[in-house]
């Protein structure tokens, strides 16, 4: 009886493992019915999926065709013969050997099992330094991302592509095989080496390394060692100054830099950048405003009055020209000239030439949009602005200390009707004055700030004109002008909008208070 109870059991066994050959074709035909129904899935999904069709048909096979011939099917036969012929003692060892090949055999299907079905495996990715942004790609197609150290727990089996990024080095990519016995293991370092910066100039700066802003620690920066680099330092108002240089690893590089102010110093010339515009200093001081009655007689309002000037400021030594008007608005003087009527008349045309054609709310715009962006740039001194100077500061500054009609010798220092041959000329081409401004006299009419309006009777400090009015004034003479409305008092008045081919600006720098 025990041995018939013993073998019943051990049928029940080899029974569990015929089940496991109907179920392993039972999850071969689902999964070849979800590879059609899935036909047009995406890339990663069709690739996992066709892996574990042939994982499971492989499976299927192997079990299918080992259990028709493994010696555990003949042995029950066996067995079950001889307990039916009452043959114990026969039965007994065979039952023995049969209950040992079970046992055996439901081991190896495991093994087997999990050997031919396991589509995955583990990935462990580092680097040096850690904290890196990963991206990897498996053997299906399957995108995963992390920061190092990390483990990829279910990558599929076979190659592994890993790309670790550390910025401003060039990204590392990594492949690996992974395999069932044991983690693929992806590892990157990026070698640097230290710039040690010594910047003279300001105590604080700006560093950008292949344009991207970087961080300093005390003054020395950990850089990607064999990769080109360029360098820049800068600091608001400075000029920036740049290096190109590669690092080999481990290396300590000294790189010396020194960055120039670039605002104006009291006292000193400057040239505008990206203007080519040289302003000169102008120094507070006084001056007797206007003409004496011999001269005032033939234009009128021109009353000398003292004059104090109290602040400092800057004057451009030429008026503007038609290359930095059109750098900065974007306009040529033809564009200039479409905004009067077509059968007015170019002068003289060409960059150096002043520009024309505009009006004193234009000359104003350029001044507020130069201003907007020396400021942005942080090239202007503190309190001062870009604006057209006051009548005052203009004359203050053609006569640079000189008292008669002119600041010095006409056909020497200003184009006017006797010698201009009816165009305007170049900026810059005759005599500067004593403070070294050119074309105060004559080749273009110059807008002032002021509204146009009497001088007071008594001395004034720092005047801006007449509070309101209907002109503005400008200054200096012009091309076809005569000699006497080139004298240093001479002034006229036009509308704000007034445009004419013989008015033109100065640049001035001065406080805004």
């Amino acid at each position: 009886m025990q041995l018939r109870a013993e073998l019943a059991e051990l049928r029940v066994t080899w029974e569990a493992v015929e089940r496991r050959e109907r179920e392993a074709e039972r999850d071969l035909s689902e999964t070849r019915s979800e590879v059609r129904s899935l036909r047009d899935a995406a890339g990663p999904l069709r690739a996992e999926l066709a892996a574990r069709e042939r994982a499971q048909k492989s499976y299927y096979d192997w079990l299918r065709e080992y259990l028709a011939v493994h010696p555990a099917r003949v042995n029950r036969a066996k067995a079950e013969e001889l307990v039916s012929a009452r043959a114990p003692d026969d039965a007994e060892p065979i039952v023995r050997e049969l209950r040992a090949q079970l046992v055996e055999l439901e081991r190896e299907i495991e093994n087997e099992r999990r050997a031919r079905l396991t589509l995955t495996g583990a990935v462990r990715i580092e680097s040096s330094p850690a904290g890196l942004a990963w991206e990897a790609v498996d053997a299906w197609g399957r995108p995963w991302s992390g920061i190092t150290p990390a483990d990829v727990t279910a990558a599929a089996l076979g190659p592994v592509s890993v790309t670790i990024t550390r910025p401003g080095w060039r990204s590392q990519e990594v492949k690996a095989m992974v395999r069932r016995e044991e983690p693929a293991r992806v590892e990157a370092a990026f070698p640097s080496g230290i710039l040690e910066l010594a910047v003279s100039g300001p105590s604080t700066y700006q560093v950008k390394i292949n344009d991207q802003l970087a961080k300093v620690t005390g003054n020395q920066l950990v850089l990607p060692a064999e990769v080109p680099l360029s360098v820049e330092v800068s600091h608001e108002g400075h000029q920036a100054e740049s290096r190109e240089l590669t690092l080999r690893p481990d290396q300590t590089r000294r790189l010396e830099m020194t960055l120039v102010d670039l605002r104006p110093k009291p006292g000193e010339r400057f040239t505008v950048q990206g203007l080519d515009l040289t302003m000169v200093p102008i120094a507070p001081g006084t001056l007797m405003m206007g003409s004496p009655t011999s001269e005032r007689d033939r234009d009128g309002n021109e009353t000398p009055h003292r004059v104090t000037l109290t602040r400092a400021y800057w004057l451009g030594s030429t008026e503007v020209t038609q290359g930095q008007w059109e750098a900065l608005m974007g306009s040529t003087v033809r564009e200039q000239r479409a905004k009067v009527p077509p059968d007015w008349q170019m002068s003289g045309e060409g960059d150096n030439h002043p520009i024309y054609y505009v009006s004193w709310e234009e000359a104003m715009e350029f001044c507020r949009k130069f201003t907007q962006r020396e400021r942005a740039a942080g090239r202007l001194p503190e309190g001062y602005a870009y604006t057209l100077p006051t009548e005052a500061q203009w004359e203050f500054a053609c006569r640079a200390g000189t008292t008669g009609a002119y600041a010095g010798e006409l056909d020497a220092m200003g184009w006017y009707d006797a010698n201009s041959n009816s165009t305007t000329h170049p900026v810059g081409q005759k005599r500067a004055n004593g403070w070294g401004l050119y074309d105060m006299h004559g080749n273009v009419w110059e807008w002032c700030l002021d509204w146009y309006g009497g001088y007071p009777s008594g001395s004034v400090i720092d005047p801006a004109g007449v509070n309101s009015g209907s002109d503005r004034v400008r200054r200096g003479g012009c091309w076809y002008g005569a000699a006497h409305q080139s004298r240093s008092a001479r002034r006229f008045g036009s509308s704000p909008d007034y445009r004419n081919s013989n008015l033109d600006f100065r640049l001035a720098l001065t406080p805004t208070l």
